[in-house]
């Protein structure tokens, strides 16, 4: 019992390091912002301590050797104590990252990587300890040197299973049901645990530390493979194994895109299938790693499998518009399971192999090695996280990419498999991985990710296609004439008339409500058509997006934006909405926010409380602020918690409805009551931008009100609870959902039920005429033109 418990403990900590991640990730991008960048950077730092921790614990591991039970117990209770300060440390830095952005005049790049020293800073120490664990844990259970690979791969699986079941359980179940200060304290918990029964083992004594000081016979045909010249390739190997690793992870993501949507679950699966893989690969290779003969074959075999699969992977991606439905989960799964958890499971033999090749031909210590090689395995992957996604995709595209990474992979399995033979087989073999090069190089089909997003829309001409950062964007056009922009693989901007009519009274209402609208503000830019109808209405306007492609794709939609980005009072700023906010000191009289759907992975952010209080400091006194809010996708109860946070911060607020599709928030900081008259006034003056979709005329566009302070605090009364930071209620659908209710039932639910609390606008009217007769004519209008949702 004794001897098995460590492997146990280990387990444990693997599944607390995945919560951490998830859920540290999450609080981090509020202050660094939901960038591709700033995630990177997150990611890049947290792995990053982790190289380092492995590197530095298993070097210095000797100075623990009486004790290293203990060292492993108390690496997981600082651990542990450090997860409870962070979110203290995270408000800490805050206003540290804004006084950088505006008292630093830097470039995007330089501020980046402040940004990023700063993510580090914070990340750096309890990745450090976590990146030690594997090391120790290792020099306390590995004695023999004919079973380092099979313990090390037994507990580098054990602990990536147990990553597994954290990641799953974060996000379908723990940040849900308990937040994220929820699953931190369970985290942390656990780490405390694991550290006290490490330290009630360690009292038991028996604490010798595993070394190779014995000579014992190597295995036949394994002298070569453990020589200083091959493990220099070998290292080299690893290293490029961990960058391809995580190259592919960021790659798969972004293809997988076009069969998933962009949900928390999709997220969720494709991580953990991917954990699922290195694991079980790790853990298959445990019996028979004490056998095998030349584990450099082994190595540079699977690293070529890796290579042939990950080759195949783009012909095998297919679009699936059944988002969100049991089977649709179940078909996700399937493929996914198909698609990366065959290669994940070669990734998985790469650290364990590796150390095989070590112990086969000198002698060594055990923390020491295994910390120098899961460091190496790190930092490549460190590279890759990075060089995935500001690099090779924008520059090489998500084809070319996806030929080089295998192309990497065989010229290092191609190198190991050239070092572990002699004679004809070494010649037989070169020349086939040759000739895989080369007919990889040169069959490979043009444009085949182009047109696998061109199914998208089937029937459809593609007019534009880029591979950005943040995001694919593809714009088709319908035989009827729609025009629709994609964002990886998910229809983001559509031109025809219930989308425009939104779009621009959107744009519109706060500015012809409010006293004098000079400054705006247009968060998510998208393809301009809301920023374009805010432009004939105030005197400046600030537009924020985290698509760099944004004014190509403006162009496209330039009839129904009025090419707003060639007005001089427009500016675009590429970044993160709330980031803009917390760093930017501006104010401004009207704000709108059209971002993607709230249960979007990059959008939730801007659905939250902590949001809306932040948004709220940025507007002057008497300042307006909209937001679109979708029928579709949301349940009663999700759609009504975004309402209520909303209300909880502008108590003075109303919905809009329009054609039954989609709903606007208003919240209003300063008036009471809308002036009747001066909307009628601007809306003679500008009227030009609203008449294609019908919206010229007053009485028209105010049919689309539906309720009021008083008709939504009604409504709300029956549902408790609010979006927060912490609690982001809004993402977890429920899984049982068919694309039918999702997409059908539901928007009829949250309509017909707002219907219920529907309620006149006039009290909420002020200037409804300068005379009686007038007064009565326009109320008798308003009455007519009163449409339900």
């Amino acid at each position: 019992m004794k001897e098995r418990l460590p492997f146990f403990l280990f387990f444990l900590s693997g599944f607390s390091s995945l919560v951490y991640e998830v859920v540290w990730s999450r609080m981090l991008v509020l202050v660094f912002g939901n960038t591709t960048l700033a995630t990177s950077l997150i990611l890049g730092s947290f792995m990053a301590g982790l190289a380092l921790g492995s590197y530095f614990w298993g070097k210095h591991f000797l100075y623990w050797k009486r004790r290293p039970l203990f060292l492993f117990g108390l690496l997981e209770v600082s651990t542990g104590i450090y997860a409870l300060l962070l979110p203290m440390l995270i408000n800490g830095a805050t206003p540290i990252e804004i006084w950088l952005a505006g008292n630093l005049s830097l470039g995007f790049y330089p501020h980046a990587i402040l940004r990023g020293f700063l993510c580090f800073v914070l990340i750096l120490p309890p990745a450090f300890l976590m990146g030690g664990t594997f090391a120790v844990i290792s020099g306390h259970l590995i004695r023999n040197r004919q079973k380092i690979g099979r313990d090390a791969a037994l507990l580098y699986g054990l602990n990536t299973a147990g990553a597994v079941l954290g990641a799953g359980l974060s996000g379908f179940i723990l940040v849900r049901e308990l937040g994220h200060g929820g699953s931190t304290l369970l985290a942390s918990g656990i780490n405390f645990c694991v550290g006290a029964a490490a330290f009630c083992i360690d009292r038991m004594g028996d604490q010798s530390v595993g070394s190779f000081a014995e000579k014992e016979p190597v295995p036949l045909g394994s002298r070569q493979t453990g020589s200083d010249a091959v493990f220099k390739v070998v290292l080299i190997g690893l290293g490029v194994s961990g960058f391809c690793g995580l190259c592919y992870e960021v790659l798969w993501t972004r293809l997988l895109l076009l069969m998933v949507d962009n949900s928390v679950y999709s997220f969720t699966v494709i991580l953990s299938v991917f954990l699922s893989g290195i694991a079980i690969g790790s853990l298959l290779l445990a019996p028979f790693a004490k056998r095998l003969s030349n584990p450099t074959l082994v190595f540079g075999l699977s690293q070529l499998g890796i290579g042939l699969i990950a080759y195949f992977f783009p012909f095998f991606v297919q679009i699936r518009s059944v988002h969100g439905t049991v089977q649709y989960y179940a078909f996700l799964c399937q493929m996914i399971f198909l698609m990366v958890l065959l290669p994940a499971i070669l990734m998985g033999m790469a650290l364990p192999l590796a150390l095989c090749i070590r112990s086969a031909g000198k002698e060594s210590k055990v923390a020491a090695e295994i910390g120098t090689l899961y460091a190496v395995n790190t930092l490549g992957g460190v590279v890759g996280s990075l060089a995935a996604g500001f690099f090779l995709i924008p520059f090489l595209g998500l084809q070319k990419t996806s030929l080089l990474l295998p192309v990497m992979n065989w010229l290092v399995g191609g190198t190991l498999v050239w070092y572990s033979l002699e004679g004809l087989p070494r010649k037989s073999l070169s020349t086939g991985i040759a000739a895989i090069l080369l007919a990889g190089l040169f069959l490979s089909p043009q444009d085949l990710l182009k047109e696998k997003y061109a199914a998208l829309a089937p029937g459809s001409r593609m007019i534009f296609y880029k591979e950005g950062v943040a995001a694919t964007a593809t714009i088709m056009d319908r035989p009827n004439g729609e025009r629709t922009l994609f964002l990886n693989g998910i229809p983001q901007v559509r031109n025809d008339r219930t989308s425009l009519k939104t779009f621009k009274l959107m744009g519109a209402l706060p500015c012809l409500f409010h006293e004098k609208p000079s400054k705006g503000l247009a968060i998510t830019f998208g393809a301009g058509i809301t920023s374009g109808t805010m432009a004939s209405f105030v005197d400046t306007l600030d537009c924020v997006e985290l698509v760099a492609e944004a004014p190509e794709i403006a162009e496209f939609f330039s009839a129904e934006n009025g090419d707003v980005l060639k007005n001089g009072k427009v500016s675009l700023h590429i970044n993160d909405a709330r980031h803009f906010l917390l760093t930017s000191p501006k104010r401004y009289e009207v704000i709108v926010a059209d971002a993607t759907h709230p249960r979007g992975y990059d959008s939730w952010i801007l659905f939250t409380k902590e949001f809306y209080e932040l948004l709220k400091g940025r507007l002057e006194p008497g300042g307006i602020f909209s937001q679109w809010v979708p029928f579709h996708g949301m349940d009663l109860e999700q759609y009504m918690a975004i309402v209520k946070t909303f209300q909880s911060v502008f108590p003075n607020s109303s919905i809009w409805i329009i054609d039954h599709a989609h709903s606007l928030l208003f919240g209003f900081t300063g008036q009471e009551k809308m002036d009747f008259g001066r909307m009628v006034q601007r809306i003679s003056g500008a009227g030009e931008i609203l008449k294609p979709v019908g919206l010229e005329d007053p009485f028209t566009l105010l049919s689309h009100f539906s309720m009021g302070k008083g008709g939504m605090e009604k409504m709300l009364a029956k549902f408790p609870g609010i979006i927060t930071d912490d609690s982001p209620r809004h993402l977890f659908f429920p899984l049982g959902a068919t694309f039918g209710e999702q997409y059908g039932q539901w928007p009829k639910e949250n309509a017909l039920y707002i219907q219920q609390y529907s309620e006149s606008m006039v009290p909420y009217l002020s200037n409804i005429g300068d005379s009686e007769e007038q007064r009565i004519a326009n109320l008798n209008r308003l009455r007519v033109k009163r449409t339900k949702p």
